[in-house]
């Protein structure tokens, strides 16, 4: 297993003068990783071409290659230590159906209105909640959409 970057050693020959921080007895390990990553699962990310489901995503971060959206092999050079995938709680899988317009989508009232909104280039806000606790007590949660929240509704009718 190759080293990761806080086990490598200093650079031979030189003294580094590090801030007193690190002497600190205080977290000092650092994590690289994404906390917001839309998979082809949400309207937004879907709409713009993302073709990578979650476990393609996964994967991807592991460092493993993958087929990437505009079809080439990547991969990163460098695996992630963590991945948060922040798919839209609502609405999963409506990308594809509004990408190709959909005819049985668009029957139906409300497909047609997502279908326009998404079309017209409609505005979202991203609100992510990360549980240090992990996946047991983030499990016990009920994700919270935003067919949820009256203030949204509220503001989505004003806008509109």
């Amino acid at each position: 297993m190759p080293a990761a970057a806080h086990d490598a050693p200093p650079p031979p020959n030189r003294k580094i003068q590090y801030s007193p921080y690190p002497a600190k007895d205080s977290p000092n390990r650092v994590y690289f990783g994404d906390t917001h990553l839309h998979t082809s699962y949400s309207r937004d990310a879907g709409m713009i071409g993302n073709s990578l489901g979650p476990e393609a995503a996964y994967r991807f971060a592991r460092g493993e290659t993958v087929t990437s959206s505009t079809g080439l092999p990547t991969r990163l050079q460098r695996p992630l230590d963590f991945l948060v995938i922040t798919d839209h709680a609502e609405n999963l899988g409506l990308a594809p159906a509004i990408a190709e317009s959909n005819p049985d989508l668009l029957k139906n009232p409300w497909g047609r209105e997502q279908h326009d909104l998404v079309k017209k280039g409609g505005n979202n806000l991203h609100r992510n909640v990360i549980f240090r606790d992990g996946q047991d007590k983030a499990g016990q949660v009920v994700p919270f959409s935003q067919y949820d929240s009256t203030d949204w509704s509220s503001r989505h009718r004003r806008v509109r």
